[in-house]
C-alpha cells in the first residue's frame, strides 16, 4: 500500500467552463476565507459553512485518505509540502479553489493478500469493465459504419 495522506479541504468550484467574473469572485471568497483561518477560526467549521463540496462539508472538508493516483497531481502537490496540522495557502486545480489541512500522513506498507482481496477484486471488476465498453464502442463503431454503406 502506498504513502496515504489523509486531508481536509475547503473548496469552492470554478471548473474550466466557469464564467471568469465568477472565478474572479470564488478567487477573492477564498482569500477571504484564507484570512480568517489565519486569524484563527476554526478549519472545520469554515468548511461546513462554506465549503461547496457536499460529499465532505459536514464531515469538516474531510476527504480521509487517499493515495497520489486518486487526487490531481496539483492538489497532491500542494498537500505533499504541509507538515500534519498545518494549513494551506489556497489553491487553484482545474476544478476551483482549495485550502488544504494536512490531518495525517500514513506510511507505505505491505498488506496481506485477505487484507487487499475487495480491493483487487474491485480493481479486477472495473478493469473488465473498461474492456468491455472499448469493445462495445469498436463494435458500435462497426455497426454504424456497415449501416451508412447500405
Amino acid at each position: 500500500m502506498p504513502e496515504r495522506l489523509r486531508v481536509s479541504h475547503l473548496f469552492l468550484a470554478a471548473p474550466p467552463e466557469t464564467p471568469a467574473e465568477v472565478v474572479e469572485t470564488k478567487r477573492k471568497a477564498i482569500e477571504a476565507l484564507s484570512v480568517r483561518l489565519a486569524s484563527g477560526e476554526d478549519f472545520g467549521t469554515l468548511a461546513s459553512e462554506s465549503s461547496e463540496d457536499e460529499a465532505t462539508k459536514f464531515s469538516g472538508g474531510d476527504l480521509g485518505y487517499f493515495s497520489e493516483i486518486r487526487m490531481p497531481p496539483d492538489f497532491v502537490g500542494a498537500a505533499v509540502k504541509l507538515k500534519e496540522g498545518e494549513i494551506s495557502q489556497p489553491i487553484q486545480t482545474r476544478l476551483g479553489f482549495h485550502i488544504l489541512k494536512l490531518a495525517e500522513i500514513a506510511p507505505s506498507q505491505q498488506r496481506r493478500y485477505e487484507e487487499a482481496r475487495d480491493e483487487i477484486a474491485t480493481d479486477l471488476a472495473n478493469q473488465r469493465r473498461v474492456e468491455a465498453v472499448k469493445k462495445l464502442a469498436v463494435d458500435l463503431g462497426s455497426e454504424a459504419d456497415y449501416l451508412r454503406s447500405l
